[in-house]
């Protein structure tokens, strides 16, 4: 653990978990490209997957920069937990080196520390370029006099080149190659796996290979995994910096990106969805730091994305690194749309390799709500999508054929035209200990028969082949499925074209929000069980095999929180549901995340952050109740659903409030 000029030593000690609350805040930043920094704001890496530059699960899936040690002018900045004897560990404390004052902040979505150094002030801040790539930033400051200090910075990188889930850093080494002007190191590893990066200033390489050992990670000790890693580092990088100088070190998956890096500006926020954002080829991140493209997670998510960057002016169609906000969203549509016409149904995930998991009864049940949510939106004028029906009317008849014809593994349609569930671990609630499920669900689930339900009537709406008498009919088998226990009756009144909504069935609405408000309710999403059941489990905690069995088992999950935000929204003034609101200013200020809504939560106070700090469906599903409202599409499906299947004699004779649902 000796680091070449730290003024440093193990007596700083502490034990892992006496510190633990004080490494709660975490930031990340993503470069739409597949490649994500993350870590927490006091420095410490808690997470295998925290670092400065790693693949999304999935893409590459590879650790690439996982850590760094920076040493300014000798002194030590960089903190770590190394493993130490009976559970210490060591950490470097900057204050006790010299260093006045410490300063960490975030500024749209990206971290930036600030050290007051004897004779200046060093500034650090990681930054996500466009069109991708991550950037570390460096710039030292000094006070105004006739011999301003410089500084001497050293950065040792460590690469860990391993799998994004593993542990166990590999070796490598460091090439440099010229091309023009600009410099660029290429770090290879064992297997030939390449990083590009861009050195921005006079920096020197110095080759000091060196392993540190035991790198110490408390989330995964708290959450039963190993929790100790070596990492190699083949030198250091130094530069002396003037005051007002700054020396970036710029790192891509693709050279091209890379080609005139220090000329981009990273992309302004408009939503923090944009962090789970995909291209080449287009996708939706589920959730960071360790999960990858999953079909369900995409299809919840992109509605609410999409919301959010749309502008009341019908500006703002395109948003970080994309070109046209409309072309990338047909290419994930088409993309995943094509797995229809090929195996009758939608995979639940797409793996590193191409390979895809079809342990899935919804995804594509979603696919076809992400079509009837844009053509909501598209009733928005001046908003776009006005081609949506032309290109995905076919593709959404076929994936309704696949399942009547039963081409879908798991999902078979009844006589009375609802759809049985025929596996018991492959609706949302999936989670399974040793190949069993926890949460076993088959029959005529809830949310699945109101998914089955949109696509029949947005199919009804495209074709002009259905009538208000058949829509009517199987809205009213619909709305009989019932499951105990489970919050999941709020699709039947969330999603845009629900039963409840479109059958104008108002009191029933009503009266099961009352219910579910009762039983699932809490300030950061619907518990997953009834507490009187006498499996409930409030909080999802220990290993992996206890965390299991009670992922689905209490804990409220943020995406059904936007669900009822959506719900509660369309009997406003009617319900007396308007006090029950999810993520108020108060409760998201204590997220892991700025910005971002975790996976799900415990179920009783204080509602403690469980799973992946930054969940995708999570802030999806809020932000599609905020733009759901902003635009008032409710009114405008009215209107369509009242031309297409109700008469206007009929119209005239009902009361204003009724107008426009069947």
């Amino acid at each position: 653990m000796q680091i070449a000029g730290a003024k440093y030593s193990p007596a700083h000690r502490l034990h892992a978990f006496t510190r633990m609350g004080a490494f709660e805040s975490e930031w990340i930043v993503a470069d739409q490209r597949g490649a994500f920094a993350m870590g927490t704001l006091e420095g410490v890496r808690t997470r295998k997957y925290h670092g400065f530059f790693m693949g999304v699960a999935g893409r590459t899936e590879t650790a690439y920069l996982a850590d760094l040690e920076i040493v300014c002018n000798g002194i030590a900045l960089w903190p770590h937990f190394y493993a130490g004897p009976e559970g210490a560990v060591y950490f470097p404390d900057p204050s006790e080196q010299g260093v006045k004052g410490q300063a960490k902040i975030l500024e749209d979505g990206s971290p930036h520390w600030k050290w007051r150094l004897p004779g200046g002030v060093l500034s650090f801040s990681v930054r996500a370029l466009a069109p991708g790539g991550i950037r570390l930033e460096f710039q030292w400051q000094a006070p105004k006099s006739r011999t301003p200090k410089n500084a001497t910075l050293r950065i040792r990188g460590f690469f860990a080149m391993r799998n994004l889930h593993a542990l166990g850093g590999e070796t490598w080494e460091w090439h440099f190659s010229s091309s023009g002007e600009k410099e660029r190191a290429l770090v290879v590893c064992p297997n030939g796996t390449e990083v590009y990066q861009y050195l921005r200033g006079n920096w020197n390489w110095l080759p000091e290979p060196q392993w540190n050992q035991n790198f110490h990670y408390l989330k995964e000790a708290e959450r039963g995994y190993a929790a100790n890693e070596n990492l190699y580092s083949a030198g250091q990088l130094e530069v002396l910096l003037a005051p007002g100088e700054v020396c970036d070190w710029s790192m891509a998956l693709d050279e091209n990106d890379l080609g005139s890096t220090y000329n981009y500006i990273p992309p302004r926020v408009v939503t923090r969805l944009e962090d789970f954002v995909l291209t080449r080829p287009a996708g939706i991140v589920a959730g960071f730091p360790w999960f990858g493209e999953w079909g369900r997670d995409t299809f919840v998510t992109l509605p609410g994305l999409v919301g959010a960057v749309l502008k009341d002016n019908g500006e703002g169609t395109s948003f970080g690194s994309i070109g046209g906000l409309e072309s990338w969203i047909y290419e994930i549509l088409h993309r995943w749309g094509s797995w229809i016409d090929r195996s009758g149904m939608l995979p639940n995930l797409i793996e590193k390799d191409g390979e895809c998991q079809w342990q899935s009864c919804d995804a594509t049940l979603w696919w076809c709500h992400s079509l009837a949510s844009l053509w909501a939106y598209s009733l928005c004028p001046p908003y776009p999508f006005a081609e949506l029906r032309l290109d995905f009317s076919g593709l959404l008849s076929r994936a309704i054929a696949s399942i009547r014809e039963s081409r879908h593994l798991f999902l078979k349609e009844s006589p009375e035209g609802l759809l049985e569930v025929t596996a018991p671990h492959t609706s949302w609630m999936d989670a399974q200990v040793k190949g069993v499920p926890v949460t076993p669900r088959t029959g005529f689930l809830p949310e699945i028969n109101a998914l089955w339900f949109e696509a029949r009537c947005l199919h009804g709406l495209w074709s002009e082949n259905g009538t208000g008498t058949e829509v009517k009919n199987l809205g009213n088998r619909v709305l009989q499925c019932q499951e105990r226990g489970r919050p999941n009756r709020i699709f039947m009144h969330s999603l845009p074209l629900a039963p409840s909504f479109v059958l104008q069935s108002h009191a029933l609405a009503e009266q099961e929000l009352t219910e579910l408000a009762e039983k699932f309710w809490t300030p950061v999403g619907l518990r997953t069980l009834d507490p009187h059941d006498l499996q409930f489990r409030a909080r999802c905690v220990g290993d992996p095999e206890q965390r299991d069995l009670s992922y689905h088992q209490g804990p409220a999950w943020g995406w059904l929180g936007g669900q009822f935000e959506i719900a509660r929204d369309r009997l406003r003034g009617r319900s007396k549901e308007s006090k029950h609101t999810m993520f108020t200013r108060e409760n998201l200020e204590d997220l892991p995340i700025e910005g971002h809504i975790p996976e799900l939560f415990d179920a009783e106070p204080p509602f403690t952050p469980r799973g992946a700090p930054a969940q995708a469906w999570s802030l999806g599903c809020l932000e599609e109740a905020k733009a759901r409202r902003r635009m008032r599409v409710d009114s405008k499906i009215s209107k369509v659903l009242a031309q297409r299947w109700i008469g206007r004699g009929e119209r005239q004779r009902r009361k204003p409030d009724e107008v426009g649902l069947l």
